[in-house]
C-alpha cells in the first residue's frame, strides 16, 4: 500500500523486489483523507489478485472428482476416459451418468453422485452479478448505474461491454468469460431439466390415457345407465303376445296402435288368435289348443259384413275378448270400433 496524493502516479512493481514464491505481490495507492482511490493501477491491482485467488478457487471442482473417487473408483475413472472437464461434471444428468457407470449394482453409486453434485452446487452457487463484482467492483457498480438486469447481464455483447466499462483495462474479456460461465451452467441445468421431463413424460401421458379411459368409462356407465332405464321403461309398456294366424296380421296389428313383443305361448301374457270367420270348425278347434292358464282375444277376420256375431267366451272361458273385423270393406266404423275394444284388452297385460 502505498500512501500517496496523486491518484495517476506511476510505481515500480514492487515484485521485482520480492523474491519468495509463495507471495504474490500487488501494489495499490491510496490517501489517508481519500481512502482508496479509485484509479487504472488499484483497479488492476484488484484484478490480479482475483486472477491469482481464482487458481485455488479450482481446487474445489478437483476436490469434487476426488469426492467421486472415494465414492466409486471406477466413476471417476469413467468421466476422465470419458474427457469429462470438472465444469462438466456440474451438469451431469441422471441419463448421463446411468450412462457411465451402468447396471442396477450401481443403482445407489449413482444416487450418491448425483446427490454430491447438487450440494456442492448448492454450496459454491453466486449470482452472476457477484462474480463479476469479484472481478470489478467498478464493473459492477457501472451495470448497476446503467440499471442493467441480472437477466439483461446475460445478453450483453463485447461492444456494449466495452461502451459501459471503457476504462477499464481487459476487462471486457474477463467479463465475457464469466457471461460464457455463466451460460454454459444454465445450458447444463436446460439439459437436466430436459432430461426430467423426457423421464417423467411417458409417465404422464400413462396417466393422462388411464384418467381419459376413467372418464370415458364413467360417461358410459352413466350414459349406459339412462340406456337400460330407458329400455326399462320402453319393456314396461311391452305386450308379451302370442299370435295365431296370419290373415290380416299386418294391416290389423298396424292400425292396432299396441307395443307388442311377440313370443313363444310359454312366455306370452295373452294369446291374440286372428281367424278367418268362415272356417266355423276350424275356429273350435284351435280354441280347443289354448291352455286353461292362458286368456286369448279372438278376432273373427270377415270378408263381408258378418250377418251374426260369434261369442267365443261362451265355448271357452279364457277367451276374454271377441270382435269382428272386416277385411276388404271400408267399414270405417266397424273396424275401429274392434280395433279399440283389442286395444283396450291388449292394455291391460302391458300394465300387469
Amino acid at each position: 500500500m502505498h500512501h500517496i496524493s496523486d491518484p495517476n502516479h506511476r510505481l515500480y512493481p514492487s515484485s521485482n523486489f520480492v523474491a519468495r514464491s509463495n507471495v504474490f505481490t500487488v501494489d495499490c495507492l491510496f490517501h489517508e483523507a481519500k481512502g482508496f482511490f479509485k484509479s487504472t493501477a488499484n483497479d488492476t491491482a484488484v484484478e490480479q489478485t482475483l486472477e491469482h485467488m481464482r487458481k485455488y478457487a479450482k481446487t474445489s471442482s478437483k476436490r469434487l472428482r476426488e469426492k467421486i473417487r472415494d465414492i466409486s473408483s471406477t466413476a471417476a475413472e469413467n468421466l476422465s476416459a470419458a474427457g469429462i472437464s470438472d465444469a462438466q461434471i456440474l451438469t451431469l444428468t441422471l441419463p448421463e451418468l446411468i450412462e457411465l457407470l451402468p447396471g442396477i449394482q450401481n443403482f445407489q453409486t449413482r444416487r450418491e453422485i448425483m446427490a454430491l453434485i447438487s450440494q456442492h452446487c448448492e454450496k459454491s452457487s453466486k449470482s452472476l452479478r457477484e462474480k463479476i463484482s469479484d472481478i470489478s467492483s467498478t464493473a459492477a457498480e457501472s451495470l448497476r448505474a446503467a440499471g442493467i438486469s441480472d437477466a439483461r447481464i446475460l445478453t450483453l455483447t463485447l461492444p456494449e461491454l466495452i461502451e459501459l466499462l471503457p476504462r477499464i483495462q481487459n476487462i471486457e474479456g474477463q467479463v465475457t468469460g464469466v457471461l460464457l460461465e455463466q451460460r454454459q451452467v444454465l445450458k447444463g441445468l436446460e439439459r437436466q431439466l430436459q432430461a426430467a421431463l423426457d423421464t417423467i413424460r411417458p409417465y404422464l401421458e400413462l396417466l393422462d390415457k388411464l384418467d381419459k379411459e376413467e372418464e370415458l368409462t364413467r360417461t358410459q356407465l352413466c350414459d349406459g345407465n339412462k340406456s337400460l332405464e330407458g329400455v326399462a321403461s320402453f319393456m314396461s309398456d311391452l305386450v308379451k303376445v302370442h299370435i295365431v294366424g296370419e290373415i290380416g296380421r299386418n294391416v290389423f296389428l298396424k292400425n292396432l296402435g299396441v307395443r307388442i313383443l311377440e313370443c313363444n305361448l310359454e312366455q306370452c301374457s295373452v294369446i291374440l288368435i286372428l281367424w278367418p270367420a268362415s272356417s266355423g270348425f276350424e275356429i273350435k278347434a284351435e280354441l280347443s289348443k289354448i291352455p286353461d292358464n292362458k286368456e286369448a282375444i279372438l278376432v273373427l277376420m270377415h270378408t263381408f259384413y258378418p250377418r251374426q256375431s260369434m261369442d267365443a267366451t261362451r265355448q271357452k272361458g279364457n277367451i276374454v275378448e271377441t270382435v269382428n273385423y272386416l277385411l276388404y270393406q271400408s267399414t270405417r266404423e266397424f273396424n275401429e270400433q274392434a280395433i279399440s275394444r283389442v286395444r283396450s284388452a291388449l292394455e291391460r297385460y302391458g300394465r300387469e
